[in-house]
């Protein structure tokens, strides 16, 4: 699976038919509710560690652009954990997640927002 700069999701697998159109192996995803990702990634300096992880997720954020909250995307682009952030320095307790592709999205009061693909083992 990708996630494309205009936010579509580009997906590869085993499948024959999408909402009963026909398939094989690559399907390119624009439902309105399919995780939007911005092109611009303006908090450069924003790390996140270890990847893959197993029960915590280390952050380290841009702390001139005002970090407001951390979310985490599952591969569907639901929302499965939303943090508040008040701190440069933030630790994401994600032992109670299924193992899989996560999407963490960073959102700044100044600056937009910063999106990174994680795993979680």
């Amino acid at each position: 699976m990708s996630v494309q700069p205009n936010g579509a999701l580009l997906v590869g697998g085993d499948f024959n038919s999408i909402g009963n159109q026909q398939y094989f192996s690559l399907v390119r995803l624009l439902d309105a509710n399919v995780l939007h990702v911005s092109a611009v990634q303006p908090a450069s300096r924003t790390e996140a560690w270890p990847v893959p992880t197993h029960d915590q997720l280390h952050l380290r954020l841009d702390a001139a652009s005002k970090p407001k909250h951390v979310e985490l995307h599952d591969a569907l682009g639901r929302l499965v954990l939303r943090q508040a952030v008040s701190t440069a320095e933030v630790n994401l307790d994600v032992a109670a997640l299924p193992a899989g592709v996560y999407i963490l999205k960073v959102q700044y009061a100044l600056g937009g927002s910063f999106t990174r693909r994680v795993i979680r083992e």
